[in-house]
């Protein structure tokens, strides 16, 4: 049974993600805590969990010096961890990154986005877990079969190695490759006798190179096993495939460390369903625009160049009037249809360079980055407006609309799309 942890001083967050977390997957185990330190204190006594969510912003002790402390240990060095933060402590959320934290999210939280990351990073779990096994049983039958494992290592281990659905490869104490069974051969488009003594660099080039040795090194001071990070790999012929790895020790007849041994497992097939995932995050699946997640996102991007070329942006939050009126006359699928055609027809009026998404049931924002002047806003409104001068013709039903619109511009009206998209919806209702 997979276990999650939740991490939050606010007793209605706290709530709100255990209830997602539970909307994971069925049979989920979770255990909530208000306080960092008192989950410190009772994570440390017992088994790691297989997923970690924490809120940045705690009195007792901030989300990066949590995950640090975490991290300290070895038992919690591959546990994924996801930070909880509001748009303005972006800053803050790199910290915990830089900390060791997996992944964020930014508050409030997307139930569909949260749903996806959550299910996809226990899914990696359990495969970083069966890979450990693997590695310790290969390791234990590595030193019963054969003994020390580069001297002179006789066929009869090659060929049990060989079968072996993981890519190994093994280096000696010097760095050099001392052995790759076949799965990893094919991984990488390459032969053992053109690997065999090479060091990573010269096998696999610099970025490969850069990744392993660190991990390598710290196997070989430690003489303890250490999971990886996943990492990307581009392979031989053009291939990119995600690789999970495991690292163990080899040693010698006298109990010290000769070498590594590396065990990874290609999960490509998880990265296709996670981007099938993440694109549907990213969309709204009603009318096809991209999502509210989505458009914060792209806004903050376009927030961040707007200041560092001291440019002016606009956001446009445009409401449909008399929506729900018009959804209890003609009930939810006619409703359905008509904010499709509206959305198809707001966005025929943007530049190329413009952004819309829907934000709520009635509610679109529209984001117009690159301003010359601050009329263009303006003309942007009245273009959206010219959207609804004809009727909209829905299951042989001609149906009049009109909207509201609000306009804000940094950074005038504020500093943060946060602000701006509540200014804007201030501007919207008086309007």
């Amino acid at each position: 049974m997979a276990k999650v942890v939740v991490i939050d001083d606010r007793v209605t967050n706290r709530n709100i993600l255990t209830r997602l977390a539970l909307s994971v997957e069925e049979g989920l185990q979770v255990q909530s805590f208000a306080s960092p330190i008192e989950a410190l204190t009772r994570l440390q006594a017992t088994n790691p969990p297989d997923l970690i969510i924490t809120d940045y912003n705690m009195p007792e002790m901030d989300g990066a010096t949590f995950i640090e402390t975490l991290r300290e240990q070895r038992a919690f060095a591959d546990v994924p961890i996801v930070v909880v933060t509001v748009y303005e402590d972006r800053d803050f959320c790199y910290r915990a990154l830089d900390a060791g934290a997996t992944d964020f999210l930014l508050s409030p939280v997307d139930h569909l986005e949260f749903r996806a990351r959550a299910r996809n990073l226990l899914t990696m779990r359990r495969q970083q877990k069966m890979l450990a096994r693997r590695a310790a049983d290969l390791e234990q039958a590595l030193h019963e079969q054969q003994g020390p494992a580069f001297d002179n290592p006789a066929a009869r281990l090659q060929a049990f190695l060989d079968r072996v659905p993981l890519a190994i490869s093994a280096i000696d104490r010097f760095g050099r490759l001392a052995m790759v069974n076949t799965t990893h051969e094919e991984l990488f488009a390459a032969r053992r006798d053109d690997l065999i003594g090479k060091t990573l660099i010269e096998a696999f080039g610099e970025a490969y190179a850069t990744r392993h040795t660190v991990l390598d090194e710290k196997v070989l001071e430690s003489g303890q096993p250490l999971g990886s990070p996943r990492q990307e790999v581009l392979v031989t012929g053009g291939r990119e495939r995600d690789l999970v790895s495991v690292k163990a020790p080899v040693l010698d007849e006298a109990g010290e460390v000769d070498g590594v041994i590396t065990f990874a497992l290609d999960v490509s097939e998880l990265r296709l369903d996670r981007n099938t995932t993440d694109l549907a995050v990213r969309t709204d699946q009603l009318t096809g625009l991209i999502s509210a997640s989505a458009f914060e996102e792209r806004a903050e991007q376009e927030l961040a160049r707007a200041r560092r070329q001291n440019e002016m942006l606009a956001i446009l939050v445009l409401d449909i009037d008399r929506f729900k009126t018009i959804n209890e006359a003609f009930g939810n699928s006619f409703g359905d249809r008509l904010m499709r055609a509206v959305a198809g027809r707001l966005a025929g009026r943007l530049r190329e360079t413009d952004c819309i998404a829907r934000l709520r049931s009635d509610e679109f924002a529209i984001l117009q980055p690159a301003l010359k002047r601050p009329d263009d806003s303006a003309e942007l409104a009245r273009r959206l407006g010219d959207a609804f001068a004809e009727p909209f013709v829905i299951e042989k039903e001609e149906v009049h609309v009109s909207a509201s619109v609000g306009i804000t511009l940094f950074p005038a009206d504020g500093k943060s799309v946060s602000a701006l998209l509540k200014n804007a919806d201030l501007a919207m209702y008086r309007a």
